[in-house]
């Protein structure tokens, strides 16, 4: 028998006339709202929970109504596909197949074994269903379509997250643990090279915030074969042509992190730093195609 697993968008939506109809069949029918999802993602390895229950563990899944939850269609999708799990209109998997969002990065990221900040990500609406017990704090909480350091918080307590969670309402949230660091690493990836690398240094310790948007040093740097590897790991994963990879040293893992992929990323700063000439390398790739 088939584990059924029904989605609606709608809070008032009618499940038990379902749920009926599926007790007198005899099938096995669960429904569940967008927020009921929890995702994780770690290096290797992506899970998704619906209340707390592994999506692995169903057979089938329905999008019934998906307008304004596309993220969380795309990455169930995604994950439902390498997880040989049946969705209903065989044409999702392939039509929501991408979605500009650090959420589907992470995801793909994560299947494809680039090392990344370990991450829950999950809609704040939904926040009081799961269980972050394990969770520890200070914690970097991310808006999965923030850019330029807008939309990234670093909270220190279960207060200060709820207060996030109010702000945010309807957000996509990405939690992480908090890595310490003297500034973040851009690897500007063109066409599967690296033409350009930097480091990015926070203006002082009131913001713990790398983005040169919000006032932080930038200067270039001589990043070592590994963290090269890693970046160019990011774009290809992601089929990037062109991307700045943001990177982080752990230093307890001894190993780079990638915060962060920018498909369309700012560089007149670098430019600045390095006296690479961007417009002329993406130019110079484009020629050659």
């Amino acid at each position: 028998m088939n584990k059924i697993l029904f989605f609606d968008k709608r809070y008032d939506f009618d499940s038990a006339s379902w749920l009926k109809e599926a007790k007198e069949l005899k099938a096995d029918l669960k429904s569940a709202h967008y927020d009921d999802l929890l995702f994780h993602f770690s290096t290797g390895e992506s899970a998704i929970f619906v209340r707390n229950q592994p999506l692995a563990t169903f057979s089938t899944i329905f999008f019934y109504t998906r307008i304004g939850y596309e993220e969380e269609v795309v990455m169930t999708s995604i994950f439902s596909k390498l997880n040989k799990i049946d969705v209903v209109d065989q044409v999702l998997p392939s039509r929501f197949s991408y979605f500009d969002s650090k959420s589907y990065e992470y995801m793909i990221l994560s299947n494809n074994s680039v090392p990344i900040i370990e991450s829950w990500g999950f809609r704040a609406s939904g926040y009081n269903k799961h269980d972050l017990s394990t969770l520890s704090f200070p914690m970097v909480v991310k808006e999965s379509d923030a850019e330029r350091g807008e939309g990234v918080f670093l909270v220190k307590s279960s207060e200060e997250l709820g207060e996030i969670i109010i702000k945010c309402k309807n957000k996509f949230l990405l939690l992480q643990p908090y890595v310490e660091n003297d500034g973040d690493i851009r690897v500007l990836v063109i066409g599967g090279k690296a033409v350009a690398t930097v480091k990015r240094r926070r203006k002082d310790d009131s913001d713990f915030r790398n983005n040169v948007s919000q006032g932080a040093s930038i200067s270039s740097f001589n990043l070592d074969e590994k963290g090269i590897e890693v970046a160019l790991a990011a774009a290809d994963a992601l089929q990037y042509d062109f991307a700045g990879v943001d990177l982080i040293y752990d230093s307890n893992a001894g190993q780079y992190l990638v915060m962060e992929v920018n498909r369309s990323p700012q560089f007149i700063g670098t430019e600045k730093a390095t006296g690479v000439n961007v417009r002329r390398e993406f130019l110079r790739y484009l020629n050659l195609l």
